[in-house]
Parts: structure tokens; C-alpha cells; sequence
């Protein structure tokens, strides 16, 4: 493994620069703002309280797996990519309940 690490010096530290709630937040943030979604909405079709998608964001809650089912569900990924720091094109993963699209070009 340290072999391959030094083969590719730029990367090795990649996931030691952000935590797993900073990713799953800013996928969170990420969708509702290319989808033109409140948190309030975004919390409605996850069936979650307002107070509660907004403190996951500010990185504040430790979350349960069910809690990551339902909110990977919702942005329509598999669970193990809220923890992934890639861009996704949310805009055309947004839940038929949401509404319009909004701007695609949300990154990590």
C-alpha cells in the first residue's frame, strides 16, 4: 500500500483533508442547491425535521444508517457514495416530489 501511495504523491492525502460528515454535508448542500431545494423540503421528502438536515450540515449530528439510507435514497445513490468527495449531477437524480431542476453544476 505505501508503495502505491508514493507512486502517486499529489493523491495520498486526499482523504485525510476532509471528514466523512464534511462529505456527507456538502452532498447534502449540494443537492438541494441544484435542485432549488430549502432544507425544509429536502427534510420533508427524507420524512426528517428542518433542525435536523440543517445540523447535519453544519456538521453538528453523528448519523444513524438508517438516517443515511433514507438521505442517500433521496438523492437516489447507493449509501457508500455520501462518502465519496466526487462531483455528482444531482439535477438528474432529484426525487419526482422535489419539483423542477435547478443548476447541475454542484462539486464537492
Amino acid at each position: 500500500m505505501q508503495k502505491e501511495r508514493d507512486a502517486h504523491p499529489d493523491h495520498q492525502d486526499i482523504f485525510l483533508e476532509i471528514s466523512n460528515m464534511e462529505i456527507l454535508a456538502k452532498h447534502i448542500v449540494n443537492f438541494r442547491k441544484a435542485n432549488g431545494l430549502s432544507q425544509k423540503t429536502f427534510a420533508d421528502l427524507c420524512k426528517l425535521h428542518r433542525t435536523y438536515i440543517g445540523s447535519i450540515e453544519r456538521l453538528e449530528r453523528n448519523v444513524s444508517v438508517g438516517t443515511l439510507e433514507v438521505i442517500a435514497q433521496t438523492i437516489g445513490i447507493p449509501v457508500f457514495m455520501l462518502f465519496i468527495p466526487t462531483a455528482i449531477d444531482y439535477s438528474k437524480r432529484i426525487s419526482p416530489l422535489a419539483g423542477e431542476k435547478g443548476d447541475s453544476s454542484a462539486t464537492l
